[in-house]
């Protein structure tokens, strides 16, 4: 398939443009667009860790990736939103990626942004959706060995819940985007631990004893371990 070959900001005003396509809370199109893509997530040498909570994701995801990368382990990461610049979102081995090389993960995934634009699975895909596509195919090409992954928006239908991870990070649960996630405690936090998949390692510095019960019948089904600091 051809790639049409975008400039870095070119690719900006295409991201800012797939604004209007808003939040979509299911994993139908970055499921397809990965199958698309030939299941980058699923390559057998990245690991995936999962971060999630209300406050304190991105410190926490950069801290991880860069301990990870300092003991000799090429990690990278993905966080959002950006502050200047979309290349801000994804880091590789100790730096984010360079304008150019965000601009060439466009392209490579391009055609399949339009493949998936053509069937019916809720709209277009959005914004957020692209760059966590953009964010596993960098695994898969770069031959990453873990990817630490901040979730955007709660966690059982954000795009980045897409990977099996075998960690998890919770920061804590707070009263947010109530009309998506639920309007209590619980709910948000019941929408968090759906990032929890099978055998996973589970870690929160939450106290809430609300959300601790959640993480805890959730590690239950999970056959998961459940770490507190």
């Amino acid at each position: 398939m051809k790639n049409t070959s975008f400039s870095y900001h070119q690719v900006v005003k295409y991201l800012d443009n797939a604004l209007i396509f808003g939040i979509k809370p299911n994993l139908l199109r970055i499921n397809k667009i990965l199958e698309l893509l030939g299941n980058p997530h699923k390559n057998p040498f990245t690991e995936f860790i999962h971060v999630v909570g209300t406050n304190g994701k991105t410190s926490t995801t950069i801290m991880t990736a860069n301990i990870l990368y300092n003991h000799g382990l090429r990690s990278a990461y993905h966080i959002s939103p950006h502050i200047n610049e979309y290349n801000e979102r994804l880091w590789l081995c100790g730096k984010q990626i360079p304008k150019d090389d965000f601009a060439e993960l466009f392209n490579d995934i391009y055609p399949y942004i339009l493949e998936v634009n053509k069937i019916d699975l809720g709209g277009p895909i959005t914004q957020f959706e692209i760059i966590a596509a953009m964010a596993f195919w960098m695994c898969f090409k770069e031959k990453i060995d873990v990817m630490v992954l901040e979730a955007g928006l709660g966690g059982r239908w954000d795009a980045t819940n897409a990977a099996d991870s075998k960690v998890v990070g919770l920061t804590g649960v707070s009263l947010e985007h109530t009309a998506v996630l639920g309007d209590t405690i619980e709910k948000i936090a019941e929408e968090k631990s759906k990032v929890i998949k099978n055998n996973a390692i589970v870690l929160t510095t939450s106290t809430d004893n609300r959300v601790l019960k959640v993480l805890e019948n959730q590690v239950l089904l999970t056959n998961s371990s459940l770490y507190l600091y």
